[in-house]
């Protein structure tokens, strides 16, 4: 499910949406990311971590909500939404750091990906990678568009960035969250599946979207 709803919106689904629409990208990325950073993400983590547990309703919330507040990307978001609310800017030094390990982080992730794939075997692997790609690449885009074309006075340029935003494939960690859970190899997997065919889906839909821009 995290795979199907969470898009790639910095890497792959920002330069896409600012080569055809220009400074409109950049609002669509943000509303992007606080629906995906605020909403999916933590929603989805929650469900599996409670997936994880035994017992009554009450324990399993108080176990998952132990874990969860232990868990370093649940604490970033948290403390960046709190940083971006206050205003706050990390002094020099601190913000330096910040900035390097935010520049190495897509090549740390593909360095993941990478170990994950080594020595995984594929054989009875394509039914279930399949089924994420069109999840990813056809459904998460439609039901955007769908769900837009339900709201009243919503402007056309954001509807398109929304839809193409949606149609990138998932974000370059997700290997690393299926990493807590024992299947990041499955989630290399997938990533890199569905990134590839990416590049066909996301075509079809600029070719088709384009004459309505």
């Amino acid at each position: 499910a995290l795979g199907m709803a969470v898009s790639n919106s910095g890497f792959v689904g920002y330069p896409i949406v600012a080569m055809l629409l220009g400074p409109a990208a950049a609002i669509g990325l943000a509303l992007n990311m606080l629906v995906e950073h605020l909403l999916i993400i933590p929603l989805s983590l929650t469900l599996a971590e409670a997936g994880r547990q035994q017992g009554s309703t009450g324990k399993v919330l108080r176990e998952t909500a132990r874990r969860l507040a232990r868990t370093p990307l649940i604490i970033a978001m948290l403390v960046g939404l709190l940083l971006s609310l206050l205003e706050a800017r990390l002094p020099a030094i601190p913000g330096k750091v910040v900035d390097m390990l935010a520049s190495a982080s897509a090549p740390v992730a593909l360095f993941v990906i990478g170990g994950s794939l080594y020595g995984l075997k594929l054989h009875g692997l394509f039914a279930e990678l399949r089924m994420i790609a069109v999840g990813k690449l056809l459904l998460h885009p439609l039901a955007v568009f769908l769900l837009f074309s339900l709201l009243p006075d919503v402007d056309p340029v954001l509807m398109v960035a929304g839809v193409l935003f949606a149609s990138a494939p998932m974000l370059s960690v997700y290997p690393i969250f299926g990493q807590r859970f024992g299947v990041e190899g499955r989630c290399a997997a997938a990533l890199l599946f569905t990134t590839l065919m990416s590049f066909f889906s996301i075509s079809l839909l600029i070719g088709i979207m384009k004459p309505h821009l």
